[in-house]
């Protein structure tokens, strides 16, 4: 604040001297109060975010003393590329907030793992005006060689290509791996490079010489979906619970399947054209067509494997033209491709009950509206249940979801 003072700007924040020894200041812009930082640590608190995403910052937060301790540099990366725009929603005055907001964007943009030569040359000018954004709210010892750093970003990726390929969270864990090694403390290089031609000689044989033996030194994922007999796709967690479907519900579950399965296409397109054949409204009416289409498929398919010609059809598609069975293995956890989901239920530190599907859809303007058409539509919802639909040679997992209603 003195050299506030000395170099005669921001006149609102200099020490006013009253006299004694003590001085009063007005608070900064910057400056969460007492109250703004309660709601910021309680909403990093109560965060959620998927699983293998970032540390549980819940337990970085202490809401007694209002204060965040313990980051790790990944934690920080986080913050500023994505949390910490929606933390401070509402807090801080204005312009300060739009500085931060920018910079937070800069960030995420910057990040990505591909990125264009002309958002790096737009970034190029926004960071420009961001850190001069800054300087009108920050004090001049905010400003270091680090700040300063943040002009040169943007050419640093034009030359030397996206960041995620060139940052040191890769070299960090292996530091952390050769510190491990280290077990005589007077002799830590030799300790270092004894572990480690060992390791590398281990690893030559198991990968070259020993059939099925497991590579040293490489974890599997937390998140891998192993090949399952029976399952199709992913591998539950933990051991289910039997239900049994309704008969309205294992339609639906059963439509799902064939309507979103690449194998039954062909045969999909081969009914259509069956029905035009048949009725010469349906070529002009594509509603009429779908709606048809939906409701008679089924049987279609069902007949056809049992009295019809499927020497072309796949085991797969004639296990799907059968109905599967109303016992169905409900879990509450499922990991696949490499994502882990869990019902709402189930949930703890982190939120793995959300998801986000695009799907064809019939839609129409408006309640009056009888005019349809087929378009693609993205969903929100939330997971209530996942189940294993039994066909008997293979399951089929399912998610049944509450799905958000965005049209309101």
């Amino acid at each position: 604040r003195k050299d506030l003072k000395v170099m005669g700007i921001k006149k609102k924040l200099h020490l006013k001297e009253n006299g004694s020894s003590k001085s009063k200041s007005d608070a900064a812009p910057y400056v969460l109060s007492k109250n703004e930082k309660k709601i910021f640590c309680k909403r990093l608190a109560k965060l959620r975010l998927p699983d293998g995403y970032c540390s549980n910052l819940a337990n970085r937060v202490s809401l007694q003393d209002n204060k965040i301790m313990g980051l790790k540099s990944h934690d920080c990366h986080v913050l500023i590329q994505q949390i910490l725009a929606i933390a401070l929603k509402g807090l801080l005055p204005k312009g300060p907030r739009i500085a931060i907001f920018r910079l937070c964007s800069f960030f995420h943009q910057l990040c990505q793992r591909e990125i264009e030569k002309k958002t790096i040359d737009v970034l190029d000018e926004e960071i420009a005006e961001t850190v001069c954004m800054f300087e009108r709210f920050f004090p001049p010892s905010f400003f270091d060689i680090m700040v300063h750093l943040l002009i040169h970003l943007a050419q640093e990726a034009l030359i030397g290509g996206p960041v995620h390929y060139r940052w040191m969270y890769p070299f960090k864990r292996f530091m952390k791996d050769l510190k491990g090694y280290v077990k005589n403390r007077s002799n830590p290089e030799g300790c270092i490079a004894e572990k480690y031609m060992a390791e590398e000689m281990t690893r030559f044989c198991s990968v070259g010489y020993i059939k099925g033996a497991a590579e040293i030194g490489v974890q599997t994922r937390r998140n891998e979906d192993f090949e399952h007999e029976t399952i199709l796709e992913g591998r539950p967690l933990g051991e289910g619970k039997i239900k049994v479907f309704s008969s309205s519900m294992l339609e639906i579950a059963h439509r799902f399947v064939w309507t979103n399965s690449s194998e039954v296409d062909p045969w999909r397109e081969m009914h259509r054209k069956e029905l035009k054949c048949s009725d010469t409204r349906l070529e002009q009416d594509e509603n009429l067509l779908e709606q048809r289409h939906l409701s008679t498929f089924s049987g279609w398919l069902d007949d056809k494997v049992k009295y019809g010609d499927s020497r072309d059809m796949s085991e797969t598609v004639k296990w799907i033209a059968c109905q599967p069975k109303a016992d169905v293995v409900s879990h509450t956890g499922f990991i696949i491709n490499g994502n882990r989901f869990q019902t709402e239920a189930s949930e703890k530190s982190t939120q793995n009950s959300g998801v986000f599907v695009e799907a064809d859809t019939m839609c129409r303007a408006s309640a009056r509206d009888n005019l349809q058409k087929m378009d693609r539509v993205s969903y929100y919802g939330v997971i209530r249940d996942i189940v294993l639909l039994d066909y008997r040679q293979f399951k089929v997992p399912l998610f049944d979801c509450y799905w958000a209603n965005i049209g309101t």
